[in-house]
């Protein structure tokens, strides 16, 4: 942490007036995610799945490929290497028991 943070730390925002609905319009229901409240019984979880999938930030296609990439070799880095102890572990208890 920066040390001028910590001599200093963000004073908290004060708190905003409660808004008022203008007359004649009907107010939304809002749920603690920000989704409107689902019309239809059984289906607000879907609204607040909907809702959370807006705010989700996806990594680009060319991310996606290259982290993919590295993946695969790190697995098959760490097949080999594994396999390679299993061998020579195995080939060990072999010729010490028999």
């Amino acid at each position: 942490m920066n040390r001028s943070l910590r001599r200093h730390p963000v004073e908290a925002k004060p708190a905003k007036s409660p808004l008022t609905r203008a007359p004649g319009r009907p107010s939304v229901q809002r749920t603690s995610s920000g989704a409107r409240k689902a019309k239809l019984p059984g289906t607000a979880w879907l609204m607040e799945i909907f809702a959370e999938l807006k705010k989700v930030t996806w990594p680009t296609w060319e991310n996606t490929l290259y982290l993919t990439v590295v993946v695969i070799i790190v697995s098959a880095i760490m097949g080999i290497l594994l396999g390679g102890a299993d061998a020579v572990f195995s080939w060990f208890v072999e010729r010490l028991l028999f």
